[in-house]
């Protein structure tokens, strides 16, 4: 069985790499021949690398942005060299998505999946041209799958038939652990008696993250001991590291980087907050409850990221104040261990591993004709 998996832009720590990475590292990939397009560059090494190490053919098409016609060249190509039985699209852009969809149309016939990992802040008015994309990926894609349902009505339009596949991690490597938090916190200086507020996510316009460094202002001006610590990079880094310095916070924000392993992290945070513009339904919240966190996300990410009644949700129009004194009310709650709550949701990675598997064998039987 030959699969092609589809990806916009680059090889990189973003959401719908680690999710492919994790997928594909607890899939039992026996009978497979997994190809993974990305139309970006390798702008990670060490994730490359992962899936080269699992045997995953990695090919890059090399652009900065999005051109449609060297995509399309590039997909249809790779359908027509290969012959795949599956071309499986992950993507939240719906231009992206219906640009590989008709490629691979055009490329072979393979089974075609479009499978929605986000939704878009910018497609709010639902304009002529992205409601011709949600068509094309309505239409043209024989299942359409998605992260959330919020989601699926992004990528294919409002009351379309589709199949949720759980974000789903590894629940019990997520599980909070006193010891750890410790260790970390030691390691990082943070005091017992700071509040220790975490965000993840790759430092774009989408995660918003300069609204966190003005509800860390706040929380300085009234005094408060607390820290932020962002991980993750970026083409903001730099915007985000000027405005620490003009607010005066270069001791109370922390930007380590890419972390590979985010759990010992979660640990030791106190809170974690997201204040995205937009979002399908985010791996870094779902992995912040297992840990035990409570979870502060703006009022755009759909409500089915609440696993465990430790979310609040809240409009960014509301302002920093009012995050800020969530975000205080949050940090005296009592940590908890939650981890099996996120498990009994569908949430483990290793049953959406089993699902997608499943899935594949099930289209392949029905293309060589074994079922009906």
């Amino acid at each position: 069985m030959k699969i092609l998996l589809l990806k916009c832009g680059d090889i990189c720590y973003d959401g719908v790499v680690i999710m492919l990475r994790n997928i594909l590292k607890y899939m039992d990939k026996t009978g497979m021949e997994i190809w993974l397009y990305a139309n970006g560059r390798v702008a990670d090494e060490e994730i490359a690398g992962e899936f080269s190490n699992m045997g995953i053919i990695l090919v890059t098409g090399g652009q900065d942005g999005l051109d449609d016609e060297k995509t399309s060249a590039d997909i249809r190509r790779l359908c027509r060299a290969e012959r795949f039985d599956i071309v499986h699209c992950n993507t939240g852009n719906n231009r992206f998505s219906g640009i590989a969809l008709m490629a691979a149309k055009a490329g072979g016939n393979a089974v075609r999946i479009a499978h929605s990992h986000n939704t878009n802040g910018a497609d709010k008015t639902y304009s002529a041209k992205a409601n011709a994309f949600r068509r094309i990926n309505r239409e043209l894609a024989h299942v359409h799958l998605a992260c959330s349902a919020s989601a699926a009505d992004h990528l294919f339009g409002a009351g379309c038939k589709h199949i949720i596949i759980r974000n789903g991690i590894d629940t019990a490597h997520f599980k909070y652990d006193e010891k750890i938090r410790n260790e970390i916190r030691s390691a990082l200086g943070i005091p017992d008696d700071t509040i220790l507020i975490g965000n993840i996510g790759k430092m774009i316009n989408q995660k918003n993250q300069e609204f966190l460094l003005n509800v860390m202002s706040v929380l300085k001006k009234r005094q408060i001991a607390s820290r932020l610590m962002i991980l993750g990079e970026g083409a903001l880094r730099e915007m985000l590291e000027l405005q620490i310095s003009s607010l005066g916070l270069m001791n109370e924000v922390l930007l380590p980087g890419n972390i590979d392993d985010i759990a010992p992290y979660l640990n030791a945070m106190d809170v974690f907050a997201m204040p995205s513009v937009f979002e399908g339904l985010p791996v870094a919240a779902v992995e912040a409850q297992a840990a035990g966190l409570p979870v502060i996300l703006s009022d755009v990410i759909s409500r089915e990221t609440d696993l465990t009644g430790n979310v609040t949700f809240l409009s960014l129009e509301e302002g920093c104040e009012k995050w800020a004194d969530s975000i205080l009310e949050a940090s005296k709650r009592k940590r908890e261990d939650t981890a099996i709550r996120v498990l009994e949701k569908g949430f483990d990675i290793r049953h959406t591993a089993s699902v997608l598997r499943k899935m594949y064998i099930k289209i392949y039987d029905k293309r060589k004709g074994r079922i009906k």
